[in-house]
């Protein structure tokens, strides 16, 4: 089992968040590292207070806290950046 560098680590976890959003199961076929693995760098990302919604998938779902974030980590780009 190999060690992983964080910007690795950081790289997979953001393929799992919008606008993006893969899911877990395709990331670890992607990149050949475990679920497990990629759930545990999904909440270690979490835990150092970056946005990580429940449900990727289903913005309606997501807290309040979460979705102010996004906003703020958006603003600043221009409509061809969020559309890619």
């Amino acid at each position: 089992m190999g060690q992983y560098k964080g910007e690795f680590k950081e790289q997979a976890v953001r393929r799992l968040l919008p606008p993006n959003a893969q899911s877990v199961a395709q990331v670890s076929r992607d990149l050949g590292v475990s679920n497990v693995s990629l759930y545990n760098w999904r909440n270690q990302y979490r835990d150092r207070g970056n946005p990580v919604p429940a449900d990727p998938s289903n913005p309606e779902n997501w807290s309040g806290k979460n979705k102010l974030a996004i906003v703020i980590e958006t603003a600043a780009l221009n409509e061809e950046e969020l559309s890619a």
